[in-house]
């Protein structure tokens, strides 16, 4: 968790000296960088603590858990941010940005763990950290 909310503080500074104080953030889990296929537990962690230090900081996070005609919950597969159709779920939300990243497992309990928060509209990174257990 330590890290997670490293991450989302870093992210948030990043996005005030930006400007950017009110952003609609649609949370999507992160996946293993060596597994892009499949989210895991620990991926849908990682986002929910990233997200949840990101409202603290006073950003909206829009919660995909829920199934939408744009958007479907695979069993076991997670949220897969490629499979959607971003403008009609930009639309849909009335959000600018996405909450993703990707983690790796390293030697025993060392993770690295990467994320951004891109603009929907046109894929550009607006805030972005890694870091690593190490």
């Amino acid at each position: 968790m330590k890290i997670c909310y490293e991450i989302a503080d870093r992210m948030a500074e990043q996005l005030r000296a930006k400007k950017i104080t009110s952003l609609k953030i649609i949370k999507v889990a992160f996946v293993n960088i060596d597994n892009i296929n499949r989210v895991s537990p620990n991926g849908r962690a990682y986002s929910e603590f990233i997200a949840s230090r990101l409202c603290q900081q006073g950003f909206q996070v829009v919660e995909l858990k829920l199934r939408t005609n744009n958007v479907e919950i695979v069993p076991f597969k997670g949220e897969m941010m490629l499979t959607y159709d971003q403008y009609n779920l930009a639309k849909e939300h009335n959000a600018a940005a996405a909450l993703l990243g990707y983690y790796q497992n390293r030697r025993g309990e060392d993770i690295s763990v990467f994320a951004r928060i891109i603009n929907i509209n046109d894929n550009v990174i607006l805030a972005s950290q890694d870091v690593s257990s190490l």
